[in-house]
Parts: C-alpha cells; sequence; structure tokens
C-alpha cells in the first residue's frame, strides 16, 4: 500500500582504485605515419574540413616553398581554431583563433626549398547564433606576404583508428608523436582517474577509447575518468 515514504535504498559508489605511474615505452611520431591515419587529398588551395568530408579531430596541410625568396611573412587566413607551424620538421610558432599569433617568416636563397606543415585542432564548434556554421581548419588562403601560395595535401586525422600505426623507440626530440602504454590489471578493474602532469596538450585514448583532451597549460581539465 502506497503510504508516500520511500523504501530505504541501499546504493554506494563504485569502487575507486590506484593504479600508480604508467609507463610509457613506445612512440609513433606524426609526420612518419601520416598515411596510416588518414588519405591525402590535394588541392590547389587549403580546403576547409568539411570540404573534405571531415566532422572532427586534426587536419594537417603540407606543401614546399622554393627558392629565391625574400623574408615574407607566412600570412594564414581564418585559424579554427589551432594551429602549429612546422618548417622542415621544426616548430616555429602557434596560431589561435582566440588570439595568440606568433610571427613566422621565410627567407630562401636560390635553388633551397623548405618544407611547411600546419597542423590544425578542431578545438569544438559554435552552437548558437549568427556562427553557426562553424568551418574547421584554415579559412580563407595561406600567404607569403601579399602573394597566395598553392599546392596543398591535406591530411585528415580524426583520430578515431590509429590501429595501423607504426610503433618505435622513445625518443627526447619536440615533435608531434603518439605514446603507447600498458597497464595491466590483476583481478576484476575499478574505476579509476588519469593525470596527465607533465604532458602539454593532446587526447588519450584507452584500447582504442578516446577518453577526451587535456590541456595542462589551460585546463581546467586535471584528471580524465577511466
Amino acid at each position: 500500500k502506497a503510504t508516500g515514504i520511500l523504501p530505504e535504498l541501499d546504493v554506494e559508489n563504485l569502487p575507486k582504485a590506484a593504479y600508480g605511474k604508467l609507463t610509457l615505452t613506445e612512440r609513433a611520431p606524426l609526420f612518419d605515419n601520416l598515411d596510416k591515419i588518414g588519405t591525402v587529398t590535394h588541392a590547389a588551395a587549403p580546403k576547409s574540413m568539411e570540404e573534405i568530408g571531415q566532422d572532427f579531430g586534426y587536419i594537417l596541410y603540407s606543401s614546399e616553398f622554393f627558392g629565391p625568396m625574400e623574408e615574407l611573412p607566412l600570412v594564414l587566413g581564418h585559424v579554427h581554431d589551432r594551429a602549429h607551424i612546422y618548417l622542415d620538421g621544426k616548430l616555429v610558432g602557434i596560431r589561435e583563433r582566440s588570439g595568440r599569433m606568433d610571427e613566422v617568416k621565410v627567407k630562401l636563397g636560390k635553388g633551397e626549398t623548405q618544407k611547411i606543415d600546419i597542423l590544425v585542432e578542431n578545438c569544438g564548434r559554435v552552437n548558437y547564433g549568427p556562427k553557426l556554421f562553424d568551418q574547421k581548419g584554415v579559412i580563407g588562403g595561406i600567404r607569403l606576404g601579399q602573394r597566395f601560395h598553392f599546392g596543398w595535401d591535406h591530411y585528415p586525422m580524426t583520430m578515431d583508428d590509429l590501429s595501423a600505426l607504426t610503433w618505435g623507440e622513445i625518443k627526447t626530440d619536440a615533435v608531434p608523436a603518439f605514446y603507447r602504454g600498458a597497464l595491466n590489471i590483476e583481478g576484476k578493474p575499478a574505476d579509476t582517474f588519469l593525470r596527465t602532469d607533465g604532458f602539454k596538450k593532446g587526447i588519450v585514448l584507452v584500447n582504442g577509447f578516446n577518453l577526451g583532451r587535456y590541456w595542462n597549460d589551460m585546463g581546467p581539465t586535471k584528471t580524465l575518468f577511466v
């Protein structure tokens, strides 16, 4: 018979466990594995993610500059949302939609060439108001000074299947890369939290499942639930 009083409930939080530090033992450099995580698309001018059929993740724009060339500033159209700029594999600047605009200049002598790679992250979409159609990537072209540069390879990276990566030993050179380690749990696994202390910015996948992003310089996320 209903009395309006709830019965006592026997509930408790799920058990948690601390598994200590996880050692990362393998590395797969991004630039060495581009063909393992996406299909390249070539176009004269840089296209947005949407124009090549990509919805989320990262996109890499790659091309080559040829000398002779006086010193000219590298001008990106609209960056949506965060771009790392590499010249001959070395990080030379970061551009952000939110305001950071590191200056990058290019100067080449006769017969010289330089490889450029621009890695752009989709940081989320505007979902209201006049900017609802929020394209990602580099929008509006890429210039050297006032001259548009043409001839770009596009590598879409949705990060939903990394099973084909080629893994090798850990190195300390500062290049974008994937790192991998194994945690063996005896008995029944329990919920835990992963801290990314010492890392800068990236994503974490466990058994192929994307836990989410971390950005330790900015926050607010300090742990990822596993």
